[in-house]
Protein backbone atom coordinates (compact mmCIF):
# COMPACT_ATOMS: atom_id res chain seq x y z
CA UNK A 1 0.00 0.00 0.00
CA UNK A 2 1.46 3.38 -0.77
CA UNK A 3 1.17 6.34 1.42
CA UNK A 4 -2.51 7.62 1.84
CA UNK A 5 -2.66 11.19 1.44
CA UNK A 6 -5.48 13.81 1.76
CA UNK A 7 -8.06 13.61 -0.99
CA UNK A 8 -7.29 9.98 -1.76
CA UNK A 9 -9.66 7.65 -2.92
CA UNK A 10 -9.97 4.36 -0.58
CA UNK A 11 -12.22 1.47 -1.06
CA UNK A 12 -14.29 -0.24 1.79
CA UNK A 13 -16.89 -2.18 3.05
CA UNK A 14 -19.02 0.00 5.43
CA UNK A 15 -19.04 -1.52 9.17
CA UNK A 16 -21.16 -0.98 11.96
CA UNK A 17 -22.99 2.16 12.78
CA UNK A 18 -21.00 4.45 15.75
CA UNK A 19 -23.91 7.46 16.21
CA UNK A 20 -24.64 9.98 14.29
CA UNK A 21 -22.95 10.54 10.94
CA UNK A 22 -20.31 8.00 11.74
CA UNK A 23 -20.11 4.63 10.69
CA UNK A 24 -16.55 1.52 11.01
CA UNK A 25 -15.05 0.90 7.60
CA UNK A 26 -12.89 -1.85 6.76
CA UNK A 27 -10.18 -1.37 4.18
CA UNK A 28 -7.65 -3.28 2.51
CA UNK A 29 -6.37 0.37 0.92
CA UNK A 30 -6.33 1.28 5.13
CA UNK A 31 -2.57 0.13 6.60
CA UNK A 32 -2.69 -2.60 9.16
CA UNK A 33 -4.58 -2.29 12.38
CA UNK A 34 -5.49 1.30 11.16
CA UNK A 35 -8.81 2.28 12.02
CA UNK A 36 -10.93 3.67 9.37
CA UNK A 37 -14.32 5.55 10.38
CA UNK A 38 -16.57 7.40 7.99
CA UNK A 39 -18.12 10.75 8.70
CA UNK A 40 -21.16 10.53 6.06
CA UNK A 41 -22.06 13.99 4.75
CA UNK A 42 -25.66 11.43 3.38
CA UNK A 43 -25.92 9.02 6.35
CA UNK A 44 -29.74 8.35 5.39
CA UNK A 45 -27.53 6.81 2.30
CA UNK A 46 -25.39 4.86 4.24
CA UNK A 47 -25.99 0.85 4.62
CA UNK A 48 -24.52 -1.91 6.32
CA UNK A 49 -22.44 -3.92 3.89
CA UNK A 50 -22.27 -1.15 1.24
CA UNK A 51 -19.18 -1.60 -0.41
CA UNK A 52 -18.07 2.07 -2.11
CA UNK A 53 -14.82 3.92 -2.54
CA UNK A 54 -15.32 6.62 -0.03
CA UNK A 55 -11.99 9.78 0.09
CA UNK A 56 -9.48 10.50 2.85
CA UNK A 57 -10.28 13.40 4.67
CA UNK A 58 -8.12 13.46 7.93
CA UNK A 59 -5.41 10.53 8.73
CA UNK A 60 -4.76 10.84 12.34
CA UNK A 61 -0.96 8.86 12.69
CA UNK A 62 -1.27 9.17 16.89
CA UNK A 63 -4.61 7.43 16.80
CA UNK A 64 -3.75 5.00 14.11
CA UNK A 65 -7.26 5.98 12.47
CA UNK A 66 -8.24 7.40 8.79
CA UNK A 67 -11.67 9.68 8.69
CA UNK A 68 -13.35 9.16 5.30
CA UNK A 69 -15.93 11.02 3.49
CA UNK A 70 -18.72 10.05 1.06
CA UNK A 71 -20.01 12.32 -1.60
CA UNK A 72 -18.62 15.33 -3.00
CA UNK A 73 -18.91 17.91 -0.19
CA UNK A 74 -15.51 19.20 0.69
CA UNK A 75 -13.59 18.83 -2.45
CA UNK A 76 -15.26 20.53 -4.69
CA UNK A 77 -13.70 23.11 -6.79
CA UNK A 78 -13.65 26.86 -5.49
CA UNK A 79 -16.87 28.76 -6.71
CA UNK A 80 -16.02 31.84 -9.39
CA UNK A 81 -17.49 34.10 -6.49
CA UNK A 82 -15.28 32.70 -3.98
CA UNK A 83 -12.23 32.34 -6.39
CA UNK A 84 -12.62 36.37 -6.59
CA UNK A 85 -13.01 36.76 -3.29
CA UNK A 86 -9.97 34.69 -2.61
CA UNK A 87 -7.93 36.82 -4.91
CA UNK A 88 -8.19 40.26 -3.52
CA UNK A 89 -7.94 39.06 -0.17
CA UNK A 90 -4.77 37.70 -1.08
CA UNK A 91 -3.63 40.53 -3.39
CA UNK A 92 -4.81 43.22 -0.53
CA UNK A 93 -2.69 41.59 1.83
CA UNK A 94 0.69 41.04 0.04
CA UNK A 95 -0.28 44.57 -0.47
CA UNK A 96 -0.45 45.70 2.96
CA UNK A 97 -3.95 47.41 1.78
CA UNK A 98 -6.48 45.03 3.26
CA UNK A 99 -9.64 45.81 5.18
CA UNK A 100 -11.63 44.09 7.86
CA UNK A 101 -13.62 41.89 4.96
CA UNK A 102 -10.41 40.88 2.94
CA UNK A 103 -9.00 39.57 6.04
CA UNK A 104 -11.83 37.90 7.26
CA UNK A 105 -11.62 36.42 3.85
CA UNK A 106 -8.16 35.40 4.12
CA UNK A 107 -8.71 33.53 7.35
CA UNK A 108 -11.74 32.03 6.48
CA UNK A 109 -9.06 30.21 3.61
CA UNK A 110 -7.35 28.70 6.86
CA UNK A 111 -10.44 28.15 8.85
CA UNK A 112 -12.20 26.47 6.29
CA UNK A 113 -9.57 23.60 5.68
CA UNK A 114 -9.31 23.31 9.12
CA UNK A 115 -12.30 22.85 10.08
CA UNK A 116 -13.52 20.94 7.47
CA UNK A 117 -16.68 22.75 6.96
CA UNK A 118 -17.11 24.11 3.53
CA UNK A 119 -17.53 22.44 0.54
CA UNK A 120 -14.20 23.23 -1.30
CA UNK A 121 -11.78 22.97 1.57
CA UNK A 122 -9.68 20.24 0.30
CA UNK A 123 -9.66 22.57 -3.05
CA UNK A 124 -8.40 25.41 -0.86
CA UNK A 125 -6.11 22.88 1.61
CA UNK A 126 -4.47 21.95 -1.94
CA UNK A 127 -4.24 25.75 -3.25
CA UNK A 128 -2.29 27.14 -0.38
CA UNK A 129 0.58 24.22 -1.10
CA UNK A 130 -0.73 21.45 1.05
CA UNK A 131 0.22 22.88 4.94
CA UNK A 132 0.27 20.54 8.37
CA UNK A 133 -2.28 21.43 10.56
CA UNK A 134 0.11 22.89 12.63
CA UNK A 135 1.35 25.55 10.58
CA UNK A 136 -2.43 26.31 9.30
CA UNK A 137 -3.59 26.84 12.76
CA UNK A 138 -0.38 29.30 13.52
CA UNK A 139 -1.42 30.75 10.59
CA UNK A 140 -5.21 31.70 11.65
CA UNK A 141 -4.22 32.04 14.62
CA UNK A 142 -1.61 35.58 13.56
CA UNK A 143 -4.62 36.70 11.55
CA UNK A 144 -6.26 36.03 14.31
CA UNK A 145 -4.42 38.40 16.32
CA UNK A 146 -3.66 40.71 13.07
CA UNK A 147 -7.28 41.60 13.06
CA UNK A 148 -7.53 42.16 17.09
CA UNK A 149 -3.97 44.47 16.92
CA UNK A 150 -5.86 46.19 14.25
CA UNK A 151 -7.96 48.11 16.51
CA UNK A 152 -5.75 48.61 19.29
CA UNK A 153 -2.31 48.35 18.21
CA UNK A 154 -1.29 49.74 14.49
CA UNK A 155 2.76 49.30 15.29
CA UNK A 156 1.82 45.19 16.31
CA UNK A 157 -0.37 45.23 13.75
CA UNK A 158 2.31 46.14 11.17
CA UNK A 159 4.90 43.23 12.91
CA UNK A 160 1.84 40.59 12.84
CA UNK A 161 1.53 40.80 8.96
CA UNK A 162 5.37 40.97 7.80
CA UNK A 163 5.43 37.75 10.43
CA UNK A 164 2.49 36.19 7.82
CA UNK A 165 4.29 37.32 5.01
CA UNK A 166 7.49 36.10 5.54
CA UNK A 167 5.97 32.78 6.78
CA UNK A 168 3.38 32.56 4.16
CA UNK A 169 4.14 34.98 1.44
CA UNK A 170 5.46 32.43 -1.00
CA UNK A 171 2.54 30.16 -0.97
CA UNK A 172 -0.41 33.05 -0.88
CA UNK A 173 1.51 34.20 -4.11
CA UNK A 174 1.73 30.69 -5.55
CA UNK A 175 -2.36 30.60 -4.47
CA UNK A 176 -2.77 34.33 -5.84
CA UNK A 177 -1.38 32.98 -9.39
CA UNK A 178 -3.08 29.67 -9.43
CA UNK A 179 -6.33 31.69 -9.14
CA UNK A 180 -5.98 34.17 -11.72
CA UNK A 181 -4.23 31.92 -14.52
Amino acid sequence: MSKLRLGDPINGTVGKPMGGRRFQIESRDAPKEWKVELHAHKPDLIEPGMHTTFWVSRIVPVKTSIVVRDGDYGRLPISEAMSKRYVAAIRAFLDDKFDGDKLADLRAMGTHVDTQDSADWLTVWRLLAEPETGPLKELVNMLTELRDARKTDPERAAEIRDAVVALWGDRLRQAHNRLTT
